[in-house]
């Protein structure tokens, strides 16, 4: 019954707020990317083959151009064209989550850690906020989660069928984001599955060896046919994807402890992605994390043939250490935050939930004091996204300290602009004008029209120069110390997220 409730909850406030988030600058071009993708397999035209983003995962991008077009939306339907994806995108993070409860149930055999796993996976403000807007990075984490569960019924029960379950659902992964899944579900498969046979000398599993071969060359054979980029050159294309993942050429610069770096310029720290994760997963969620992380590696270590009957423990442990070490010794370029890698917040939340189990056992004042921590944390997490919404991905942990302002000055929460959505729309609620000169800051950030009733796009005039603007907008990030912008007229309008002034509107006078 709690689980039905859960997930009835879930789906209701996701179909409550869709429409709350705006437009990350991201989504303009992957729906060009499945916009030309579905040209490319319908015969209409090859200009995939010349697209810069065409190393990029096509699959669920393709979809969502699918959807549009049976739900008969025209260029125009701009508005309706992203609500829809925004809705798309969450319902496809939602339906893994049922898929991370299946896989939580059979780690566990217990229905009520699978629910709390579930809860630490939606309750993560950052990852809630992604879950609609995030098209690039939150398909990868959900058919992360999904091949992950398929993983465990291959190993534990290798049959024909679990073989070409698992081998699709490996397939969408890969097809996502071709290079670091790639090395972990095909490899920590083979691996798992061949520990199993070996140590355990499982003569029935010795006699299925061939099913192993068989998931590898039916992964490959599906990954190509989902991914069109592929088809003309499958072997040099996808070789020259791996590389391009791995070190992506972005000229753009992103703000890591107050300085401004350039990941081009390789000057992204080894230290970026674990600092990242360390201000932002919510504290008993990381002590839970490093309480379960270490009992793992121990177990693994010392008692291997008993933690291989085990293997979602050791796959979990492999799911997040190895994407982060690989991409810290390749000094791969890495920006906004940590979106890049958070396929691997999953197995962060199974390591975490296994930290509880272990401290929960014995006496019963063990169990009431590390249920209180967790449900106490969620309870609060839920209040601060209350409060944060729709800018959820603000969310830092009590590691950055009390002042949200001051830690916006040494790290960029959003990249995306969405939220110069609620500037523009207070400009044409107020401002009946037909058109206006508006000066953005951040340049990309006119793209918030598109998510805006398309009767309105033809009234902003987007300008070069501040002076000439009827309205300025600003971003805090590289104007919160300038001293007087009084000069552009008189601040009529604030975005103000956790206390803070994250965006400000000058109107001329």
């Amino acid at each position: 019954m709690r689980t039905l409730v859960f997930f009835t909850l879930l789906l209701v406030v996701g179909l409550y707020c869709f429409r709350d988030y705006g437009l990350s600058w991201d989504e303009i071009t992957q729906r060009q990317l499945g916009t030309v993708t579905l040209n490319y397999i319908t015969g209409k035209d090859k200009g995939l083959l010349n697209s810069k983003d065409r190393s990029y995962g096509q699959l669920f991008e393709t979809c969502l151009i699918g959807v549009e077009k049976m739900m008969g939306f025209s260029n125009q339907d701009t508005q309706k064209i992203f609500y829809m994806r925004h809705l798309v995108t969450f319902f496809l993070f939602y339906i893994s989550v049922v898929f991370f409860f299946f896989f939580c149930r059979e780690a566990f055999h217990d229905s009520s850690l699978a629910l709390l796993g579930c809860l630490m996976l939606v309750i993560f403000p950052r990852i809630f906020a992604h879950a609609f807007i995030n098209s690039k990075d939150i398909p990868f984490l959900s058919f992360m989660i999904i091949s992950s569960w398929s993983a465990i019924r291959f190993i534990e029960k290798p049959s024909l069928f679990n073989a070409v379950v698992h081998s699709f659902c490996s397939a969408l992964a890969i097809d996502s984001r071709i290079s670091i899944s790639c090395v972990f579900i095909i490899g920590i498969t083979a691996f798992l599955y061949v520990s199993r046979i070996v140590v355990l000398s499982d003569r029935r599993a010795m006699k299925t060896t061939a099913l192993l071969v068989f998931y590898v060359i039916c992964t490959v054979s599906l990954s190509v046919l989902m991914w069109p980029s592929l088809w003309e050159n499958p072997l040099g294309n996808f070789i020259s994807y791996f590389g391009r993942a791995l070190n992506f050429d972005w000229s753009g610069s992103v703000l890591y402890m107050g300085q401004w770096l350039f990941p081009v310029r390789h000057q992204v720290p080894w230290h970026y992605l674990p600092v990242w994760i360390g201000i932002t997963v919510p504290l008993v969620f990381l002590f839970l994390f490093f309480t379960g992380s270490t009992y793992g590696i121990y177990q693994t270590i010392l008692h291997f043939k008993e933690a291989i009957k085990r293997p979602y423990l050791i796959l979990s442990l492999m799911w997040f250490f190895i994407p982060i070490v690989i991409l810290a010794v390749l000094k791969s370029n890495l920006c906004n935050g940590w979106r890049h890698v958070f396929f691997v917040y999953p197995a962060l939340v199974i390591l975490a939930v296994e930290g509880y189990r272990f401290l929960a056992q014995g006496q019963w004042w063990r169990r009431i004091v590390v249920t209180t921590l967790v449900y106490g944390q969620i309870a609060v997490l839920i209040v601060t996204m209350v409060k944060l919404h729709p800018y959820e991905h603000f969310y830092l942990n009590e590691l950055t300290g009390s002042r949200h302002e001051e830690a916006l000055k040494k790290f960029q929460l959003d990249l995306w602009l969405v939220e110069f959505r609620p500037a523009l729309e207070y400009i044409l609620k107020t401002d009946r004008r037909p058109h206006i000169k508006v000066y953005l800051s951040e340049s990309d950030g006119r793209l918030e029209v598109e998510i805006l009733p398309a009767n309105q796009h033809q009234r902003f005039i987007f300008v070069h120069n501040p002076r000439e603007a009827d309205y300025n907008i600003f971003d805090f990030y590289r104007w919160h110390d300038q001293k007087d912008l009084s000069i552009f007229g008189k601040k009529v309008y604030s975005l103000i997220i956790d206390q803070t002034e994250v965006l400000f509107v000058y109107k001329k006078v």
